[in-house]
């Protein structure tokens, strides 16, 4: 956490850095932690402590978003200051917040499309066999 805070101070004191990136690697944060209790430090509480920070040292007005990785054991935190925020890292941010009904409703307005088109390339597709 420390050293966290200490990179977003001075990412907060440079006026000419709009971005920052934040780097996790679990093992090399638990290397030194006893191995019975490396299994109470996970990725989440790690991730809990990134944004805590970003919320603590950028007033609540930065924007912290976990970018993709191909390792569980691994994370990126991008950090943006206020204004300065990619549209799309919003509208990534936002589509996650949406409630579990309406994620269904979206599903199943596709499943009903795609099934839709299915049935309407049967139907041609016999059409064409009765036609012939």
């Amino acid at each position: 956490r420390n050293k966290v805070l200490s990179d977003l101070e001075g990412f907060k004191s440079d006026p000419s850095a709009a971005t920052t990136k934040v780097s996790i690697s679990l093992p090399a944060l638990t290397r030194d932690v006893p191995a019975d209790e490396r299994d109470r430090v996970t990725m989440e509480a790690l991730k809990f402590t990134v944004y805590d920070a970003v919320d603590e040292v950028g007033d609540e007005r930065w924007v912290a978003a976990r970018e993709p990785s191909e390792f569980i054991d691994e994370m990126t935190v991008s950090v943006y200051k206020e204004g300065h925020c990619p549209p799309e890292v919003l509208e990534d941010m936002n589509r996650g917040d949406l409630p579990d009904e309406v994620k269904g409703a979206a599903k199943f307005a596709v499943e009903s499309q795609s099934r839709a088109v299915e049935r309407r390339g049967r139907e041609e597709a016999l059409r064409k066999v009765k036609d012939a």
